[in-house]
């Protein structure tokens, strides 16, 4: 069973971060220190440029620019960019590192 504070809702669906196999609070500082270099290598896996990767996120690309200057994704934002890590091969890897897992699920009404 999860508490308030280790999933959160988005749009009827439901996020919750699992490093190594532990859940994380969504406050927690999850992002890896060399988080912006993370992002350039996920872009570029993906093949995109930035407005490109921006308009796939369904993000601002001042809100991208943001991010490789060092501010962390959060609320919609970042499940927008966990879940299209996920379709990548290896994508959660080169943005978060090994041994994170990203669980989405639908909720009910």
């Amino acid at each position: 069973m999860t508490t308030h504070d280790e999933e959160a809702r988005f749009d009827g669906r439901s996020i919750r971060i699992i490093v190594q196999g532990r859940v994380l609070p969504l406050e927690s500082a999850v992002f890896p220190e060399d988080f912006p270099q993370r992002l350039v290598r996920l872009k570029d896996a993906a093949g995109l440029t930035w407005t490109a990767f921006a308009r796939v996120l369904g993000v601002d690309h001042k809100q991208v620019r943001r991010w490789r200057a060092g501010v962390e994704p959060a609320g919609g934002a970042m499940f927008s960019l966990f879940r299209f890590a996920m379709r990548l091969p290896k994508g959660v890897e080169i943005l978060m590192g090994e041994g994170f897992r990203v669980v989405f699920w639908e909720t009910e009404g």
